[in-house]
């Protein structure tokens, strides 16, 4: 990746963290393969599943599994307080005041 700072393993602990969250096979599948190639052990890619409070990561690989989260609630509430609403979507369910309460 072109102009980052994170190191291949840091980028795709995050990233393997945010396919999980979002519950998307194909990001998962698609990374476990870069993760492999980036250092990380296939133990440790089974463990992003955990997450930060999973016994084994450093500070810094905690920090980067806890932005992945804080990134990944970020997008859902934006999405879900700005998106017009739609049939079904549960846009006018909640109000950005009671999602940030939780």
């Amino acid at each position: 990746m072109s102009g980052s700072t994170l190191s291949a393993r840091e980028r795709e602990l995050g990233i393997l963290r945010v396919g999980w969250l979002s519950q998307s096979e194909y990001q998962w599948a698609e990374h476990v393969g870069r993760a492999l190639e980036a250092v990380l052990t296939r133990e440790e890619i089974e463990r992003v599943a955990e997450g930060p409070a999973a016994a084994g990561w450093n500070a810094s690989e905690r920090a980067m599994l806890k932005a992945a989260f804080a990134h990944r609630r970020r997008y859902l509430l934006t999405n879900l307080v700005s998106c017009p609403p739609r049939p079904g979507c549960g846009c006018t369910l909640f109000s950005k005041e009671m999602l940030l309460c939780r």
